[in-house]
């Protein structure tokens, strides 16, 4: 396997009150990173995240000494050092829950598709499904599943939600299996709104966009503000923010969405 990742955990800056763990060494490699989609295309992995895990690609994990033993800091230092070339490689992941390609699998995530328990409908028995198996009657199946929860009853939010970004998703990333799909489901595809999902502002079209009820204008740049929480004296102001790759939006217009957009849900 070949690493393409690393970092050092340090407990005395969790997040999570572990401020007396042990530090770490996480890494991650992959059987052929130049496979996998996420890789070439996003700079990321799926297993850069805490919950998944990956039919190719690895994450291990190993402890070093707690803040109280005499070479906790020079411990850090050193797997630092020797992970350079690693560490800061990768993008987070924002793909982390979308169809996405990886050598001869697509991975599909989407609630409720994967056989979780069985005799409830699912319309696939993995996540991971090797791409000769990704025909139209399986696509087929997919968009039309009526799974059903463990004590009866359908998961409308399977219809409602799943499949519709399942669509989308196909529209966006992989045209040519959604070309595979009957009418009936490419005629839905069309009608769908991106309305209320989550985009990344850097790829969205230029306009208007609303942060935390405030407007602000995005020119593909930067965007524009008028407001502050705190002014410091009364008056007119304008705010300029060049945002970094990976910074949501939630989408209020079907126009702010172009070729480009990544979504982020």
């Amino acid at each position: 396997m070949e690493k393409i990742s690393a970092w050092v955990y340090d407990p005395t800056k969790s997040l999570f009150g572990d401020k007396s763990g042990n530090a770490a060494l996480y890494e991650i490699s992959c059987q052929n990173p130049q496979g996998c989609d996420l890789y070439t295309k996003n700079n990321s992995c799926i297993l850069s995240g805490s919950l998944s895990g990956c039919k190719f690609g690895r994450k291990c994990c190993t402890n070093g000494p707690t803040k109280r033993a005499r070479g906790f800091h020079s411990w850090m230092s050193d797997r630092r050092k020797e992970n350079s070339e690693w560490i800061g490689n990768l993008d987070s992941n924002t793909a982390y829950n979308r169809i996405f390609k990886i050598q001869d699998h697509y991975y599909l995530p989407y609630s409720f598709m994967a056989e979780e328990y069985k005799d409830c409908g699912n319309p696939l028995p993995s996540k991971w499904v090797n791409m000769n198996d990704m025909t139209a009657d399986l696509l087929e199946r997919i968009c039309n599943a009526r799974p059903r929860a463990l004590f009866g009853g359908v998961i409308s939010g399977y219809q409602t939600e799943q499949v519709p970004k399942f669509l989308t998703d196909l529209r966006m990333f992989y045209p040519g299996l959604f070309d595979l799909l009957p009418e009936d489901q490419k005629a839905r595809a069309r009608s769908l709104s991106n309305v209320g999902r989550l985009a990344d502002i850097t790829t969205c079209l230029p306009g208007p966009y609303v942060f935390s009820r405030d407007k602000w204008d995005w020119d593909g740049q930067k965007l524009t503000g008028r407001s502050m929480l705190f002014q410091p004296v009364k008056g007119e102001i304008e705010i300029t923010i060049v945002p970094e790759k990976g910074q949501g939006v939630k989408i209020t217009d079907d126009a702010q969405v172009g070729p480009e957009t990544m979504f982020l849900d």
